[in-house]
């Protein structure tokens, strides 16, 4: 009988138990700046230390004559929370309309030993009895006001919610004026409560992270669904670069600045970085892109030079993928565009600078446009063959001119030279010392 009559006491009291627990977890509800603390709020009773008449639990209730009352969150870890505590226990004492308590929540793993230690080093420095009392072991009022940098303020004034703040507008100056003006302007601190610190800044912040990023880069594999591309764009004061879905050797043609037979791969396991996939088998399409497209985006100030903005991407591609792409001298084989002493070049005639390719008649009209310019555009051409021969201009020929080429470019390089010879040019095949961009281990 005895027995069963404890079983049924021990039963009841884990129910009460069990709904004092949910009851609990029920009102405790974060709350906002306007918002009123609820009855059940001011009456929880709350562990403390240090308080002056020696009281283990005190509720908020007991400070409700009180216009102002300011929770500030701390730890004994922090060393801004403690070295504001003399300033604190100043104002606490200033006047009798408001009362400082210090919060210390269970989930920073205190205990009233690492507590009291803090207390009496305070009291050593000051030589005076610290008098700011803490709520230790804390599991309201951090869930009441959510935060995640210590120290964290918290006004209350006459019930409501005012203002949550850090330490620099926790002044004398600030608590007169609430005590005058209660619609006194703060410095409100809002904690990004759901950071999640494991995560990347934009699955964080979303859109947010786009609006307050002032530079960053990102190398990416293959992205299915998307066209290969390249540009650039200016974005308010910064511009965003992409390489979508390009060959390795593209993106360092851009961070070099330079024509695609210009680069040089002299890697000493023998690794290649090809343009095209033309010897490519449709059933191995697939695996080749994953293995040799890349996607590239660097987003920086648009006051940054070119040559800047080049040297950025060329170290983000050395580091990554673990070679060294610089620029260094060496002896090739190239063409050099010379020209001879009688000089038959068509004035230009008027019409704008262009270069037009006519595919039709396989030939190659150039409008007021110097010989160098017409060099350049003989090395980028066609912009994605590595293996087409290197000119040099040596003519030295800086006058404008207009000229019709019977070949499109350096496929057919003898057609080329037949058309050039006609203006007093030629393409002479020789060796020269020029710079290259080269890429090794």
């Amino acid at each position: 009988m005895q027995k069963t009559l404890l079983t049924i006491v021990l039963a009841t009291l884990c129910l009460n138990f069990n709904a004092n627990a949910q009851g609990r977890n029920n009102i405790i509800k974060p709350l906002s700046i306007g918002d009123t603390i609820s009855e059940v709020i001011w009456k929880i009773p709350l562990q403390v230390i240090n308080e002056r008449a020696g009281k283990k639990t005190i509720t908020l209730n007991d400070y409700r004559n009180k216009k102002l009352i300011i929770l500030d969150f701390w730890a004994t870890w922090c060393s801004s929370c403690i070295n504001a505590f003399p300033k604190l226990d100043s104002l606490s004492t200033s006047t009798v309309d408001v009362k400082i308590l210090l919060v210390n929540a269970k989930r920073t793993r205190d205990t009233k030993a690492k507590i009291d230690a803090v207390f009496k080093r305070i009291t050593t420095t000051k030589a005076t009895l610290f008098s700011v009392p803490t709520i230790a072991n804390d599991t309201v009022f951090d869930k009441l006001f959510p935060h995640n940098i210590l120290p964290h303020y918290v006004w209350i004034y006459q019930g409501k919610i005012l203002a949550s703040t850090d330490s620099y507008e926790v002044t004398g100056k600030n608590i007169a004026a609430v005590l005058k003006d209660p619609a006194h302007s703060f410095v409100v601190k809002s904690d990004r409560i759901s950071f999640d610190y494991r995560k990347s800044f934009r699955t964080n912040l979303g859109k947010e992270a786009d609006s307050a990023m002032l530079t960053t880069s990102m190398i990416m594999r293959y992205l299915p669904g998307l066209v290969s591309s390249k540009n650039n764009y200016e974005d308010g004061n910064r511009k965003r670069y992409y390489f979508i879905n390009r060959p390795l050797i593209s993106l360092y043609q851009f961070a070099f600045n330079c024509s695609p037979n210009r680069i040089l791969v002299d890697t000493k396991d023998g690794r290649q970085f090809p343009y095209q996939n033309k010897n490519v088998k449709s059933d191995e399409m697939g695996d080749w892109r994953k293995n040799n497209l890349f996607s590239y985006e660097l987003i920086i100030p648009n006051t940054e030079p070119e040559d800047r903005v080049c040297a950025k991407m060329l170290s983000d591609l050395n580091l990554y993928f673990q070679l060294d792409g610089k620029k260094e001298q060496r002896v090739v084989d190239c063409y050099v565009l010379s020209r001879s002493n009688n000089i038959t070049l068509l004035p230009h005639a008027g019409e704008a600078k262009a270069i037009r390719l006519n595919k039709r008649q396989d030939s190659l009209v150039v409008t007021n446009t110097t010989v160098k310019e017409l060099t350049d555009y003989l090395n980028y051409y066609p912009s994605f063959k590595d293996t087409m021969p290197i000119v040099v201009d040596e003519t030295n020929y800086p006058t404008p001119v207009d000229m019709l080429l019977s070949s499109a470019g350096m496929d057919d390089i003898n057609s080329l030279n037949t058309s050039l010879k006609r203006y007093g040019f030629t393409l002479i095949r020789q060796k020269r010392t020029i710079e290259m961009c080269v890429i090794t281990n």
